[in-house]
């Protein structure tokens, strides 16, 4: 989990633009957005829908990979299930976000291509902002970016170490993006 960008960040980047590029974007080409909001359902209800529904396939795609674990233990190998579950929060978490930055992206254009190329350099963006912060001096600059870096995070998630500022700052960015995805499409 986290370890290497093309092995853990790459896909889990690519998989969210993929799968939330179509949320909100496609319903507004398709014209089907009009037909929605027909029935009583608030643009709020029909963003929060949009992102639970992604969130939950998100999170049964990351399901098969539990296999290794049980393959690892039936192979004799006891590997420390605290790493092994707080990898998979991370994730869980990275993914929260990185779908909640797409659902935004989907919401302000109508085209998927457009959504998807947005959301994936979004999140590689605040992904690489994490290299920044050894870079910078003690400032209130490099502070922020030590404090949110996603690296950091999956870092220490790797080792067992779960801190609450990672479910908070998780929490705001995803509660921040989907008022704006509910925003946009009202």
């Amino acid at each position: 989990f986290g370890g290497s960008f093309f092995i853990f960040w790459l896909p889990v980047v690519a998989i969210c633009a993929a799968i939330s590029m179509r949320l909100v974007a496609e319903e507004r080409r398709s014209g089907t957005l009009e037909a929605v909001f027909t029935a009583p359902v608030l643009p709020a209800q029909f963003v929060i829908g949009k992102y639970l529904a992604a969130l939950g396939f998100y999170v049964l795609l990351w399901l098969p990979t539990g296999a290794f674990y049980l393959l690892l233990r039936g192979a004799g190998v006891h590997p420390d299930p605290g790493p092994v579950a707080a990898g998979y929060v991370g994730t869980a978490l990275c993914g929260a976000s990185f779908l909640a930055i797409g659902l935004v992206a989907s919401a302000a254009t109508r085209s998927q291509l457009t959504a998807a190329i947005a959301t994936f350099v979004t999140t590689t963006l605040l992904l690489l902002l994490g290299l920044l912060a050894p870079e910078l001096d003690a400032g209130t600059l490099g502070t922020v970016l030590e404090t949110t870096s996603l690296l950091a995070m999956m870092q220490d998630l790797a080792q067992g170490i779960v801190d609450g500022r990672w479910w908070w700052c998780q929490a705001a960015l995803v509660v921040t993006a989907v008022w704006l995805a509910a925003v946009l499409v009202d």
